[in-house]
């Protein structure tokens, strides 16, 4: 195959400084830099009966290209674990569907909007005694991720965009805020994670492979690493940026890795309180991977307890079943989006009474593409 050798060479080169550095990097960790050691034992002693609701967002990526415009279909979906609710469904998933009139592909912020606007009227309800809960498992990240071009006043050409990121950190503040008044622990399992946080806050700051990679490769089973709160590795990463004044092309790459971390804990009130986790399950998983959690605790759920409940949940996909779970009822199948796109066109076509029109605003782009959404 062309190219794989020089690849592999590559690859080789950034990957052995991590193997000449295991020892030290785990001795660094052992011994910590905050009040405690990063690298741990995950404790045995956990509570085990919680009630427990996860949530999962999912939508199609490309969104079908119709003439008029991009027709995404969100399904968000949630499963309630430890416990049986009387105001909701145990398990119960929904879709949304959108209609976009741009190139701009806004389906993975919409889905953050949904994720955060039910956990709101969760916490709501458990505030209004309707509801007990323990925690709430997202699948995806519990801190929004905000665009580098983001910030309330910036003048952008996409509006409608800024008004989603507007949005989701509004939805943030307030699930946050009930979060804290009603003493629900969150946990966001972050399953694509490339993310470079433990090389600064060692004082290695050139480390080339990314979090997980390297907690995969220097944890044990049963073993955990604590990066601490958002706004300890804030400070620890901008002290390592001052510390490089005669490097500037790291302290360049420093900077625009912890971009979002800033922008998040300075719009986000309560975001600065959550904390960043990687831990290898006791059960042997798939690649043997480390899974990388951000968990804002409660007064009645700690850090170390909420970390022993997710290992010892944890399957061989190495993400906790109760994620797994709503991440199959996620799946959106193809048949989904003919569905959606064939009772969009019926609808137009009888509320314009002009069939060739809404063809020419719901026909598909490009019909080479038809069997992707369940044309035959």
């Amino acid at each position: 195959m062309q190219g794989i050798e020089d690849e592999i060479n590559r690859i080789v080169k950034i990957a052995k400084p991590i193997k000449d550095k295991a020892q030290e990097l785990r001795n660094l960790l052992e011994r910590g830099f905050f009040e405690y050691p990063i690298l741990s034992k995950i404790p045995s002693n956990y509570p085990d009966k919680l009630c427990i609701v996860a949530i999962d967002t999912g939508f199609i990526e490309p969104p079908a290209e119709l003439t008029g415009g991009r027709l995404a279909v969100i399904i968000r979906a949630h499963a309630f674990f430890g416990c049986t609710p009387s105001c909701i469904e145990k398990q119960e998933a929904s879709a949304m569907v959108k209609f976009i009139e741009s190139e701009n592909n806004i389906a993975k912020p919409l889905s953050k909007i949904v994720e955060r606007k039910f956990i709101i009227e969760l916490l709501k309800r458990k505030k209004n005694g309707e509801l007990h809960l323990d925690m709430v498992l997202l699948d995806g990240e519990l801190i929004p991720r905000i665009p580098w071009w983001y910030s309330p006043k910036a003048k952008v050409r996409n509006k409608y965009l800024k008004k989603l990121y507007n949005t989701i950190i509004d939805l943030s503040n307030e699930m946050f805020r009930l979060a804290h008044e009603t003493s629900t622990a969150l946990v966001g399992i972050v399953k694509r994670s490339y993310g470079h946080l433990i090389g600064p806050l060692v004082g290695i700051p050139d480390l080339p492979l990314n979090d997980k990679a390297i907690a995969t490769y220097i944890l044990k089973p049963g073993e955990y690493i604590d990066l601490g709160y958002c706004f300890d590795i804030l400070e620890k990463t901008e002290s390592m940026l001052n510390e490089l004044k005669e490097n500037k092309v790291l302290r360049r790459i420093l900077r625009h890795r912890t971009e979002w971390l800033r922008k998040v804990i300075e719009y986000v009130w309560w975001s600065g309180h959550t904390k960043i986790i990687l831990y290898k399950a006791w059960q042997p998983t798939y690649f043997s991977l480390a899974t990388k959690v951000e968990i804002w605790p409660s007064d009645l759920l700690l850090i170390e307890h909420i970390v022993g409940f997710l290992a010892a949940n944890t399957g061989v996909n190495g993400v906790p079943y109760q994620i797994d779970v709503v991440d199959s009822m996620c799946r959106i199948p193809k048949t989904l989006l003919f569905e959606t796109q064939q009772e969009m066109f019926r609808n137009l076509a009888e509320r314009l009474n002009d069939p060739q029109l809404a063809m020419s605003i719901a026909g598909l782009t490009n019909p080479e593409k038809m069997s992707r959404i369940g044309f035959k």
